[in-house]
């Protein structure tokens, strides 16, 4: 497990690899388009399967695992476009309880899109409440600090505490979460050797954990550390410290990418911080390609809670397979 301090020497250990693949964030909608995206890409003749190194963050873990394993992005792709809605949401709503699920299918309604967006308010109440029962009503000043983490231009720092404090009120047994993403990665159950770093926030101090194979958890364990939303589900522990999902701070995390010669960035969503990544990485020496959703692709994933909402999945993978198959040219 790689903390900040130990990043410069990551990067210099990495000097020998030459590409780099980044998957960021974007929930269950994300993960379906990048698993489409890279599809694509593959089909195209662009297979970043043999790549030196995966970042994956939050979606990205879970797709740049599966990809690792299957050696191919096609299978993660197929089952996303067969997924079963009800199953899923019965399945997330274990976790996350009914007031999420009720607000995704309450935005699928044409007049009340609007929800996708403002649910999140209500939502960080509910947890703020939680914790005020317990610990006080200070607790429930974390609320404006949340909804301004959500902001460009707000305190990183301040926002990831304010995340931390908000997830401790999430009690759910933090296994069943753990064995939620063991089914999902079956038949995966082993790292990629030296391949894959995930990417998680420690609930206490803000720090972003870079995680891999030697960090002394399974890979379920990161995935699900990684995925763990603040105030919707538990924090994991990755070597006795709770951690909650790795895109609250950055939704990509290609900083972790420094290093190597190429880096594609593969990312559903941005919160202003992408550029300032991608020019990082260039200005260490590497060539940069990144790939976005479209106009279209954007509407079709949602945006906050809708990017949770499973009715969206199938759709989410034809249209990363659209703009995988668009941005195959300008690749190669």
């Amino acid at each position: 497990m790689i903390g900040p301090d130990g990043l410069a020497r990551h990067a210099t250990q990495l000097r020998s690899m030459s590409r780099a693949l980044v998957l960021g964030s974007g929930g269950l909608t994300g993960i379906a388009w990048e698993a489409g995206v890279l599809a694509a890409l593959a089909d195209a003749g662009f297979d970043v399967t043999s790549w030196d190194l995966v970042v994956g963050s939050s979606a990205g873990a879970f797709v740049g695992a599966r990809m690792l394993a299957d050696g191919s992005a096609e299978p993660l792709a197929r089952a996303q476009e067969a997924v079963v809605v009800a199953q899923l949401e019965a399945d997330f709503g274990v976790f996350a309880g009914p007031w999420p699920l009720r607000f995704i299918r309450a935005s699928r309604r044409r007049r009340l899109g609007w929800l996708q967006g403002a649910a999140i308010v209500p939502l960080a109440i509910r947890a703020a409440l939680a914790n005020a029962r317990r610990d006080g009503l200070a607790e429930l000043g974390v609320v404006p600090a949340v909804i301004r983490s959500r902001c460009a231009g707000s305190d990183p720092a301040a926002g990831l505490r304010a995340l931390g404090r908000l997830a401790r009120a999430n009690a759910a047994p933090e296994d069943a979460w753990v064995r939620f993403w063991e089914d999902r990665l079956t038949p995966v159950a082993a790292w990629s050797e030296g391949r894959l770093l995930i990417t998680a926030i420690d609930v206490a101090s803000g720090e972003r954990l870079a995680i891999d194979g030697s960090s002394g958890g399974s890979l379920a364990r990161a995935v699900a550390a990684s995925t763990a939303l603040a105030g919707l589900l538990p924090p994991i522990a990755i070597a006795g410290r709770p951690c909650i999902d790795g895109g609250s701070g950055s939704p990509t995390n290609a900083d972790l990418a420094t290093g190597h010669s190429q880096a594609l960035v593969v990312a559903p969503m941005d919160r202003g911080v992408l550029a300032r990544e991608t020019d990082g990485l260039r200005a260490a020496g590497a060539r940069v390609d990144h790939i976005q959703p479209s106009e279209a692709s954007t509407a079709v994933l949602g945006r906050e809670l809708g990017r949770l909402d499973p009715a969206r999945i199938a759709a989410s993978v034809r249209a990363g397979r659209a703009d995988g198959t668009a941005a195959a040219g300008r690749l190669g």
